[in-house]
């Protein structure tokens, strides 16, 4: 897709000079020459003399070249830009409409009529509600009557609802002078002014991707490729991450730059609805029947997700597929299409608008009930007709292999409480590109992590290949960057600790049945590894075994005595370390039993997942690190010929990043 005339995007990977090591102190106390010294004027005071000059840094070592996430964005000096408010009136009656999924459907159908094409790639817009334009629209495009139609549907529907678009127009940017005042930071210029201006940058940059077909959706300020199947990952609980990019226009010193960076999005995946359900109940819970606070849960997992009915194979008058698309508001409730209580009645709330009720209301034997439990009024039978029936009798076969009348799955409802529409899970599929936004639980933050953390060479090549292009980019640097990694594998500390000694417990959840064998993988790899490195600890010996196993209960009050005795045991037995091995990252047993070891028994520890991952050498040499910190070592200093800058005693140096787990590789330098 061309971008509008008089913006044009020059990306180029900016580089940054540094030298790779500290001046000397020769060239730091560089005496400044009689040529540096300018004559003063005729009746101006001569002050320069008495001033210290600034040391020459950057004179010394090799040049580094290093490579940013950031492209020169270049500005056409004759672009102006117009800017447009957008107001969306709903007809008959007459409403404003400040809902945003159907503002931007109504503003893309706005843009499709016949007085727009001629000007489509000279306007951008956010589908919210701001317009611009390189050209001032004609008087006939500020107001738009259309006809709603689903994004979905390729015809409209005679009936359908009629809208008014209208355009009001503000103010007028002459770009090619203010970006140089943007960059300047010029005092002239109103923080507004800075902020309306980027924002209008940020919309034609965020156009681009926001009129790619279906296979790009765009959220915020975010891109994600749905795609690319391949690259997905599976956040377990019906959700997965998808790779995008972030990407925004920023102010540098004397330039306009434009930040591209890969990003990871959690989405529902695109499954039928009883998979999903069946999905997100293997992460919640053991299988087996669901109480209120479950049914809460899911309904919220659920609430505002679109599907497509299956059951249905409508077409339009041309014989294009019409599908009926549909938001779940909840699952069956049992007060669904009733007269609402009595008010103040907090037990049983009442319905929104009591006019909008149904005069013979269905019928929920409980909450989340499944096509069995739930009766709604046939007019055609004069009675009350289950979901169950009432699909297997109008849709037989339906679904292909299977009997809604065994369902257990909740039948969710995709009208409103008070006029309810009842859709079983089987006749549902979940769309693509809807945004999971609610919180992660713990275990999808870590598998997030687990595919959000990656090395920069791999970050650098996604954004050359995918990123630019998702934003209307194109790399113009070829050069390849060469990431500068330090490996531990055979390095030893500054100062090991030796001659300490140290024991480890394996905590077992009170529903694990499991036996794990005396002999621990994991406490042994840690014990090689303490050798690699240097230190010098007694081993652990089989009095230590027999206590390796320990259940622990972390609900509040539990006493969880066996593991009080064997701390106690520990600390009077002078083990200066314990190494805690946990099933899984609770965070309550984490907290716990931090409090027990850190406040109550005084045992200095490190706590470890039993992962099956967690015995590689990358690992082993992180929990190598903070081992050899707590039993008194020391595990790297700076060679004092490059702390010559700093004043013996009055400085404190705190590294830039401590070492990821998941890279392979160290990528920074610990200071003492």
């Amino acid at each position: 897709m061309p971008l509008p005339p008089g913006v044009t995007q020059g990306p180029t990977f900016a580089p940054a000079t540094i030298s790779s090591t500290k001046p000397s102190t020769a060239g730091s106390n560089r005496q400044p020459k009689a040529s540096d010294e300018e004559s003063p004027q005729d009746g101006q005071c001569n002050v320069s003399s008495s001033l210290i000059k600034r040391p020459q840094y950057c004179n010394a070592g090799t040049p580094l070249r290093l490579y940013a996430n950031f492209f020169e964005l270049n500005v056409s000096k004759s672009v102006k830009l117009v800017r447009y408010s957008i107001e969306v009136i709903r007809q008959a009656p007459s409403v404003e409409i400040t809902n945003g999924g159907l503002r931007s459907q109504c503003i893309r159908l706005a843009l499709q009529e016949a007085g727009f094409v001629r000007y489509r790639n000279r306007i951008v817009t956010d589908h919210q509600a701001n317009l611009y334009s390189v050209v001032q629209l004609p008087e006939e495009l500020h107001t738009t009557n259309i006809q709603y139609r689903d994004e979905h549907s390729q015809t409209t529907n005679p009936n359908a609802r009629s809208y008014v678009i209208t355009l009001k127009e503000g103010r007028t940017f002459d770009i090619s002078s203010l970006v140089p005042k943007i960059v300047s930071e010029d005092l002239t210029i109103g923080k507004e002014s800075r902020s309306e201006i980027l924002t209008a940058l940020n919309i034609f940059l965020h156009d681009f991707a926001q009129r790619q077909p279906t296979s790009i959706t765009y959220l915020r300020d975010k891109c994600f490729h749905l795609g690319h199947h391949s690259s997905r990952h599976n956040l377990f609980g019906g959700l997965e991450a998808i790779p995008g990019f972030f990407s925004s226009v920023r102010p540098a010193s004397d330039k306009l730059m434009v930040n591209v960076n890969p990003s990871r999005g959690a989405f529902y995946k695109v499954l039928r609805l009883d998979y999903l359900m069946y999905e997100w109940d293997e992460a919640w819970k053991d299988r087996g029947s669901w109480d209120a606070v479950e049914l809460d849960a899911l309904q919220a997992f659920l609430k505002g997700l679109r599907i497509k009915a299956l059951h249905l194979n409508k077409k339009d008058g041309k014989g294009n597929p019409c599908p009926w698309i549909k938001r779940i508001s909840g699952l069956a409730q049992i007060t669904d299409g009733q007269t609402p209580p009595t008010p103040g009645d907090k037990t049983n709330p009442p319905a929104q608008d009591p006019s909008k009720t149904v005069s013979l209301p269905p019928v929920v034997d409980v909450k989340g009930a499944n096509p069995s439990q739930v009766q709604f009024w046939h007019d055609k039978k004069n009675m009350y007709v289950s979901v169950s029936d009432h699909f297997k009798e109008e849709y037989p076969g339906y679904p292909p292999g299977g009997d809604l009348s065994r369902s257990l799955w909740c039948v969710v409802n995709v009208g409103s409480q008070e006029r309810p529409i009842y859709l079983p899970a089987e006749a549902c599929e979940v769309l693509p590109g809807q945004a999971y936004k609610k919180k992660l639980s713990p275990q999808q933050t870590t598998e997030m992590i687990e595919v959000a953390v990656r090395r920069p060479f791999v970050n650098k090549k996604a954004i050359e290949q995918d990123g630019l292009r998702s934003v209307g980019l194109n790399a113009t640097d070829n050069n390849k960057m060469i990431p500068t990694m330090w490996n531990m594998s055979r390095m030893e500390f500054e100062t090991p600790a030796k001659d300490q000694h140290w024991t480890y417990v394996r905590i077992r959840d009170q529903n694990d049945p499991s036996i794990v064998e005396p002999k621990d993988k994991i406490a042994d790899a840690l014990q090689q590894r303490l050798s690699d490195h240097g230190m010098s600890v007694s081993r652990y010996t089989a009095r230590d075994q027999k206590h390796h196993q320990i259940e622990f209960d972390s609900r509040p009050g539990a006493l969880n005595e066996p593991l009080r005795m064997f701390l106690d045991q520990v600390s009077r037995r002078g083990v200066r370390f314990l190494l805690i091995i946990l099933p899984d990252n609770d965070a309550n047993r984490y907290s716990r039993l931090k409090l027990l070891c850190d406040k109550t028994y005084g045992v200095k520890n490190v706590c470890v997942l039993a992962e099956t991952d967690s015995v590689d050498k990358p690992k082993m040499s992180n929990l190598c690190l903070k081992v050899n910190l707590k039993m008194g070592g020391v595990n790297f200093v700076a060679p004092a010929r490059s702390l010559d800058f700093i004043e013996a005693g009055a400085t404190m140096v705190v590294s830039n990043r401590i070492y990821n787990a998941r890279l392979p590789l160290l990528t920074a330098s610990f200071l003492r």
